[in-house]
């Protein structure tokens, strides 16, 4: 082995030796003091506070400078998804409401010939439930955040109705934490929602009045 050649390895395995020195002294608690972070409570964020973060959302994309213009998706469109639920209309079988994982819920009228998306500019697209009131099939109820805990797992924004077919929604207020929304279920009596969660255990609201709308 040449000298020159030499040295460079010698270089070379000296500058990994310093990253590794360096990566390790960052991972290393504050010294002097107490870990940082490491008694800090972890917390969900509230349901309030982002729902006002959508809102602000909202308003700069209606003040941006460039709102007039409008992309236009070419492609490609063959991309599959995740699906959380599926129901379908009671008395009309070729009405079918799709929840996805990170893609809003989709609505067909044909049996499946074509979808529309009908949550896309909603403050969550992640989904975990989609449900027909039986004893009121106009109305749609709809539990965000998706229930197949992985990595890429987002948590929702509460529980959304609508009493319109899925053209509009409206979030079901209340102390419902933010979490993943499993399933959603309403008596077709009593006018009870249940919503089953992850890790935030079981819910139930009268939604009785809502449902008389």
């Amino acid at each position: 082995m040449s000298k020159s050649l030499f040295v460079a390895k010698i270089a070379s395995s000296l500058r990994k030796f310093i990253c590794f020195i360096g990566v390790l002294f960052l991972s290393l608690p504050s010294l002097g003091g107490p870990a940082q972070d490491q008694d800090k409570l972890i917390q969900s964020t509230a349901p309030e506070l982002r729902l006002k973060w959508f809102e602000r959302h909202l308003a700069m994309k209606e003040s941006s400078v460039d709102k007039a213009f409008d992309w236009e998706f070419i492609g490609p469109d063959n991309i599959s998804g995740r699906l959380t639920d599926v129901d379908v209309h009671p008395r009309h079988k070729h009405v079918i409401y799709a929840a996805s994982a990170s893609g809003g819920v989709w609505k067909t009228v044909n049996a499946g010939t074509t979808w529309i998306p009908i949550f896309e500019n909603a403050p969550s697209t992640s989904m975990g439930d989609v449900t027909i009131a039986p004893s009121h099939p106009g109305i749609v109820w709809l539990g965000t955040g998706e229930p197949n805990i992985l990595r890429s797992s987002q948590a929702g924004t509460g529980v959304y109705i609508s009493t319109d077919r899925g053209r509009t929604w409206s979030v079901l207020g209340g102390n419902l934490p933010t979490t993943y929304v499993h399933d959603l279920v309403v008596h077709p009596r009593d006018g009870i929602l249940v919503a089953a969660t992850h890790g935030r255990g079981m819910w139930t609201i009268d939604v009785k009045s809502l449902q008389k709308q």
